[in-house]
């Protein structure tokens, strides 16, 4: 609804949701594609992507932090890396919607 509201692109986003790993995803899946070119994205919080009690911990595949890894190879990376890194936020991103019941 905020972005119906607003529109998009977006110059600046401060993402100050939740605590949870799949909030984390969800808002990020939702925002981010919505950034404008050359725009800012900044998620506060991440500590919780360390704590296995907000559904992160250190390198588990459902943290965040690793999330946002494999986003920077993708941005930065050479094309082999680019390619893993699709492969691998998409089966983050189906792992989460399977764990959640939510339609692929």
């Amino acid at each position: 609804s905020v972005i119906a509201e607003i529109g998009a692109p977006l110059d600046v986003i401060i993402d100050d949701g939740g605590h949870r790993m799949r909030q984390h995803r969800v808002s990020l899946e939702e925002l981010f594609p919505r950034r404008a070119d050359g725009g800012i994205y900044a998620l506060e919080d991440l500590h919780t992507a360390y704590e296995t009690s907000y559904g992160g911990g250190y390198l588990s595949e459902e943290s965040t932090v690793e999330f946002l890894k494999a986003l920077i190879d993708q941005v930065n990376g050479g094309q082999a890396l680019v390619r893993a890194s699709r492969t691998r936020l998409q089966r983050a991103s189906e792992r989460l919607r399977r764990s959640e019941n939510l339609p692929q």
